[in-house]
């Protein structure tokens, strides 16, 4: 697919992502006990960094590029790989689509072809402009001539980590194969410090990982029973209320008769606040309340 030729400036961009779980999980434990962010992306937080990666490589307005379609596959189960037990609910929340291969002497090979067949599907049915390949694996590289016949552009993360996984050492390495089939291949590391970091420029734009360690930084103190650090998570503009959510991802109620030192409503998205307040939320309310919310400097 041509880069942003003569498309309508009102049409939508359909990106579709295809998750090989196996390297996702690999991926993610990287980020939560090697990284600087010291935290799992999100899923969510994963589309969105290639929801900006296609609006700032087509020129398009954020908003109109749009994950339509999401599928994860799971290859059988070896060795110390395993997915987390919260990994199919947090991926069902998120709307992905998960696809499980049997466990077989052809097991992964089955997996592949899954993969493949999806993407294909999704490709001509929906019909995709791009497809995320969230995979290393270079058995996947014909499916890119596939995809290129029906006109879609396909982006692969480069990827080259390594790391001690605690029983051993863990490597996602992207294939060459699949690398040299594709145009499009930017550094996995790369498109999520570019997320970070617009997440800061635009506080409209969701922080990618779980935890805000690279906004609240990692010397922040730790959530105590009555003090605590987070970030303002939403606050809509003329609401009498927003929400923070803490270090230990609790989400917490904040009233604007809260607000302390010249703190006014709304507070901008991923701001950093201190506050105080018991973790247990009141009779009738989902949620604790923060009381004394100050900024976070």
């Amino acid at each position: 697919m041509a880069l942003h030729e003569e498309d309508n400036e009102d049409d939508q961009l359909n990106i579709g992502i295809f998750v090989d779980e196996v390297i996702y999980s690999l991926i993610s434990d990287y980020f939560r006990y090697h990284s600087a962010y010291e935290s799992r992306p999100s899923i969510e937080g994963v589309f969105d960094v290639f929801r900006l990666w296609a609006s700032q490589t087509m020129g398009l307005p954020l908003s109109q590029c749009a994950i339509v379609e999401a599928h994860s596959v799971r290859p059988p189960r070896r060795g110390n790989i395993t997915t987390p037990v919260a990994f199919a609910t947090v991926m069902e929340r998120a709307g992905v689509v998960a696809h499980h291969a049997p466990v077989g002497p052809n097991g992964e090979r089955t997996a592949n072809t899954i993969f493949a067949l999806e993407a294909l599907r999704c490709a001509r049915d929906v019909p995709l402009h791009v497809a995320v390949l969230y995979t290393a694996n270079g058995n996947l590289a014909p499916l890119v001539d596939y995809l290129d016949r029906e006109d879609v552009l396909v982006v692969i993360p480069a990827a080259d980590i390594q790391f001690d996984g605690g029983r051993g050492p863990k490597e996602v390495i992207t294939s060459p194969l699949l690398l040299d089939s594709v145009a499009h291949t930017p550094p996995l590391l790369d498109l999520f410090d570019a997320a970070v970091k617009y997440c800061k420029e635009d506080p409209a734009f969701p922080y990618p990982f779980v935890t805000p360690t690279a906004i609240i930084g990692s010397s922040a103190p730790k959530t105590s029973d009555n003090a605590h650090v987070g970030i303002v998570t939403r606050w809509d503009p003329g609401s009498p209320y927003g929400f923070v959510k803490d270090t230990n991802l609790r989400e917490w109620f904040v009233g604007v008769d809260q607000l302390l030192d010249g703190l006014t409503a709304p507070i901008p998205v991923n701001t950093a606040v201190v506050f105080r307040g018991s973790p247990h939320p009141e009779h009738g309310r989902g949620r604790p309340s923060a009381y004394s919310v100050r900024l976070y400097t």
